[in-house]
């Protein structure tokens, strides 16, 4: 009787904690895995300790099925700014990285940002801005020059690097996109707060030149989270203005802003995949959620749905998607765990985790008679 009046007495317990294990497991999205480390090799250019090597994707593209490309950065001793462009054919294991500040080596000046696009004829373009200091009438100034690489077979050969005259981009966040041609965006902050202007320029590959074609200038104090996305045709931006948070949209004539409901939710960043723009928001429940961003024509205004919990917030920061993604990957960052991919797709371990979990608990209620060495304690 001894074990049974044990087995009634803590059998409430035992129920709740399961139940408060198994509601902390199916909290989160079981259609997405844990994140899984990646390994990035740095070792042809780099001989250092890790603890002094600090790494993070600023862009990461899939060009095919096996085919990936990103452009990384890196610390080191405190020294910043220096970027790599690489390629591999899984996304969690990432060589053969160049070094983008080579590269560009024939121009002078210091590389302060960069970016790449696929083209239509899977041609490869590298543009990037490169600072240095000239002296115009005993006055020494910073000029801000696009430089720009070419090449036709991904990657392997390069063109001589390209420096586009008279050119003076604004230094500020920069950025490229693709849309009935190559098309830049440049926002210019007020004190590296608010912003003062959004510029958009086009490349003219013929006359090797660039020039400006629209500005945007908000008329409140507004932030602009980087990394916009192209969708639909249009340029998206998101917003932040006075605790609201707007879609910034450009259809290559005029500018519009919507609104989107977030309520206490805080975006990490949105992008598009399969032809769906996604957003990416933490919580007050110190937790990471992923969800759709779908029009509400009644409203006027975008709202999150079918969203899903996906990782912790407590172990992991700075969130990076894969950009045109087969399926919705993104990149997380931690000062633990290193860089890992999170990627939308069966969680069997945590599945097979929980109904083992479960039935061993059923199993030990329902047949007592399976638990020998409790059946000769209950007989002393």
């Amino acid at each position: 009787m001894g074990f049974s009046r044990f087995l009634n007495s803590n059998f409430l317990i035992l129920l709740i904690l399961s139940s408060m294990i198994i509601y902390n497991i199916f909290s989160f999205d079981l259609q997405w895995n844990e994140p899984k480390e990646t390994h990035i090799d740095l070792s042809e250019h780099i001989s250092s300790s890790n603890t002094l090597l600090h790494i993070y994707p600023i862009k990461i593209f899939q060009v095919s099925d096996s085919l990936y490309y990103g452009i990384w950065f890196t610390t080191l001793w405190g020294e910043e700014d220096l970027f790599f462009f690489g390629s591999s054919n899984n996304y969690n294991s990432w060589s053969n990285l160049i070094n983008l500040d080579g590269l560009f080596s024939s121009i002078d000046g210091k590389l302060r940002a960069c970016d790449f696009l696929i083209l239509e004829n899977n041609s490869l373009v590298l543009l990037g801005i490169k600072t240095r200091s000239e002296s115009v009438n005993g006055t020494w100034i910073t000029r801000q020059n696009l430089v720009v690489l070419l090449s036709n077979d991904l990657g392997v050969n390069w063109s001589p690097v390209l420096f586009i005259n008279s050119t003076d981009l604004p230094s500020a966040f920069f950025g490229s996109y693709f849309n009935n041609g190559i098309k830049l965006w440049t926002v210019v902050n007020y004190a590296n707060q608010y912003v003062e202007y959004v510029f958009l320029w086009i490349y003219d590959e013929s006359t090797n030149t660039i020039s400006q074609t629209h500005v945007y200038q908000p008329e409140s104090f507004v932030n602009i989270y980087r990394g916009p996305v192209t969708y639909k045709n249009e340029l998206i931006f998101l917003e932040h203005e006075n605790n609201n948070y707007n879609l910034l949209s450009f259809n290559d004539s005029d500018w519009k802003r919507t609104s989107i409901f977030l309520g206490d939710k805080s975006p990490e960043t949105f992008f598009i995949s399969k032809s769906q723009l996604y957003l990416v928001y933490s919580s007050s429940e110190s937790a990471y959620y992923f969800g759709k961003l779908s029009f509400d024509a009644q409203k006027n205004e975008f709202m999150i749905t079918n969203s899903a919990r996906i990782i912790p917030a407590g172990n992991w920061y700075a969130i990076w998607p894969l950009l045109n993604s087969s399926i919705p990957t993104l990149f997380v960052l931690s000062p633990f765990e290193g860089i890992a991919s999170i990627t939308k797709s069966i969680n069997w371990n945590t599945i097979i985790f929980t109904v083992f979990f479960s039935l061993f608990f059923i199993i030990l209620w329902i047949f007592p008679s399976l638990r020998p060495s409790f059946s000769k304690e209950e007989a002393k």
